[in-house]
């Protein structure tokens, strides 16, 4: 049986990983793009992109998005909680 605790994880959960699979999605996106493009800007533009680009500021970046995704999906996963309490949800 669902319980309201067990929504209020799968919320949070729906919310994580949506969160996860976007980074990752564009860190890859970046690195393939940065590659392909590569020789492109410099010989167009004279940029020559070197160095880590996912370093210690992407690092913290990325926590600090996962926190506010926790932060922020916490308000809905806490009203679908209180919902489910009086909807009478089993409590188990």
């Amino acid at each position: 049986m669902l319980s309201p605790s067990t929504l209020l994880l799968l919320i949070q959960l729906e919310a994580m990983l949506i969160t996860l699979s976007s980074i990752a999605l564009s860190f890859g996106l970046v690195a393939g793009l940065i590659t392909a493009l590569k020789p492109w800007l410099s010989s167009e533009y004279g940029l020559f992109i070197s160095g880590a680009l996912f370093g210690q500021s992407s690092i913290v970046i990325v926590s600090l998005v996962l926190a506010s995704t926790y932060i922020v999906s916490l308000f809905p996963a806490i009203a679908a909680y209180k919902r489910g309490l009086h909807a009478g949800l089993n409590s188990n």
